[in-house]
C-alpha cells in the first residue's frame, strides 16, 4: 500500500472527501485466499479482509481527484462523495460549508491553530463529544467549526473540543464549517446560555420534566460508578446520552407522576431527583414494596418502632431542620440501606453510612430482598 505523502492543510482551497478502492493485499485483489488443510489439501474462500470484494475502500480529503491518485496511483476507483457538496457564501465574506471531518483532517486544523491563544481545554468536555461521536449520536445541529484568516492563513478559531474529540475517538463525524470570520469575534463567540436536557424536553408538557432528566442523569452516573450521586469526567452524560435514557425509560415519567401524589406535602424529605430515581429503580425489584416503603416514608403510617423506614423518616425530618445539612450522596445511601434493610425484614433502630474514617464503608447496592 502507497504511504499517503504528508501535505499542508489549506482551508482556503476547497477540500472534499474521496471515498479510494485499493487493491487487498490480502488476496492480491482476487477477492479468495487459499485455506490448506493438509499436504496436498486446499479449500477456497472468500477473503476476510475485504469480504470477497478484492478491495478495500478508505476515505481520504484532497482538492482534487488527481490530488488523491497522486497519493493512491494503483487505486481501482476514486469517486467524491456527495457529503462535501454543500457549499455557499454571503455578502459578508464568509463561505460555509457543510465538511465530513476525519481524524487526520481534524488533526491538521489542530496543528494549523497552535499559535492561536484558544481557551483552555477541558479534557472532560472532549470525552463527553469523543463518546457522541463513537457511539454515533453526534448531530449535525448548525453550530459551526469558524476559521479566521490570520497572518495569510485559515487559523481554526472555534472548534478546538470537537477536533480534539474527533482525533482521540478516531470517528468521522460532520460539521458546518464557516471560513472567513473576523478574528475579533472570537470574544463574543460562546456566550449565550448553554441548553440542557431539560430545555429540549420543556416542550413536552410534563411539569416533572427537571426531576426526570435528573433522575436520568443518576442512571447514567450509576451506570458508571455504581453510585448515582458520582460526578466525575466518565459519570457526567452528554446531553444526547442523558435524552437517550429518558426516551428509552417512560417508566421515569410514570414513576415522578405516581411519586409526586404519595409524596403530597412531605415532598422535601428527598431531594426530587434522588426520589424519582430511588422511585424508579426500587420499582424494577417489586412495586408493591416500592409503594409500601414511599408510604410509610412520606406519611408515617403503620411503621413499628424499629422499621427501617421509620429510621430514615426520622434522619431526614431531623435534617430537615438541622443547621448541617446532609449531602445528597449520605442521602442516597442511607435511602438505599433503609430499602435494603426493609426488603430483607431486618430491624433497624437507626441508619447510619461511614464514608470517611476507620470504619469507612463503601456506597450500598440496591438489595432485591431475600
Amino acid at each position: 500500500m502507497n504511504r499517503k505523502r504528508a501535505r499542508i492543510y489549506d482551508p482556503w482551497i476547497r477540500e472534499r472527501v474521496f471515498r479510494i478502492s485499493n487493491p487487498c493485499v490480502e488476496c492480491d485483489g482476487s477477492g479468495e485466499v487459499e485455506v490448506q488443510h493438509g499436504v496436498d489439501s486446499f479449500t477456497v474462500r472468500d477473503c476476510d479482509s475485504c469480504w470477497g470484494n478484492g478491495y478495500r475502500v478508505i476515505r481520504e480529503t484532497y482538492p482534487s481527484a488527481s490530488a488523491a491518485a497522486a497519493d493512491f496511483p494503483h487505486a481501482i476507483k476514486i469517486e467524491e462523495a456527495s457529503s462535501m457538496s454543500q457549499e455557499s457564501s454571503n455578502e459578508y465574506g464568509t463561505r460555509t460549508q457543510v465538511m465530513t471531518i476525519t481524524p487526520i483532517l481534524a488533526q491538521q486544523w489542530l496543528d494549523g491553530a497552535s499559535d492561536f491563544k484558544n481557551r483552555r481545554v477541558k479534557e472532560s468536555v472532549i470525552l463527553k463529544y469523543s463518546r457522541d461521536m463513537e457511539s454515533g449520536i453526534w448531530q449535525v445541529n448548525g453550530e459551526t467549526i469558524k476559521f479566521a484568516h490570520r497572518n495569510g492563513a485559515a487559523v481554526m478559531i472555534d472548534g478546538q473540543h470537537r477536533a480534539l474529540a474527533c482525533v482521540k475517538s478516531g470517528s468521522t463525524f460532520t460539521s458546518l464549517v464557516v471560513f472567513g470570520v473576523q478574528e475579533e469575534t472570537y470574544q463574543s463567540m460562546d456566550s449565550g446560555t448553554v441548553r440542557q436536557p431539560a430545555d429540549f424536553l420543556q416542550r413536552s408538557g410534563s411539569q416533572y420534566v427537571h426531576s426526570v432528566v435528573a433522575a436520568a442523569r443518576m442512571i447514567f452516573a450509576n451506570g458508571a460508578s455504581g453510585n448515582p450521586t458520582t460526578r466525575t469526567r466518565t459519570s457526567v452524560g452528554t446531553n444526547q446520552e442523558i435524552l437517550a435514557i429518558v426516551a428509552n425509560t417512560p417508566e421515569l415519567e410514570r414513576s415522578a407522576v405516581a411519586l409526586y401524589k404519595v409524596a403530597g406535602g412531605h415532598s422535601k424529605l428527598l431531594p426530587p431527583s434522588l426520589a424519582v430515581y430511588l422511585f424508579y429503580r426500587f420499582g424494577q425489584i417489586d412495586a408493591n414494596w416500592r409503594d409500601s416503603f414511599f408510604e410509610g416514608l412520606y406519611r408515617g403510617v403503620g411503621l413499628t418502632e424499629k422499621s427501617p423506614i421509620l429510621a430514615l423518616r426520622n434522619r431526614l425530618i431531623d435534617d430537615l431542620t438541622s443547621v448541617k445539612k446532609t449531602t445528597l450522596t449520605v442521602k442516597s445511601a442511607l435511602a438505599i440501606k433503609g430499602w435494603n434493610a426493609f426488603v430483607e425484614g431486618r430491624e433497624v433502630s437507626l441508619l447510619r453510612w461511614f464514608n470517611a474514617g476507620p470504619s469507612q464503608e463503601k456506597f450500598p447496592t440496591i438489595s432485591e430482598g431475600k
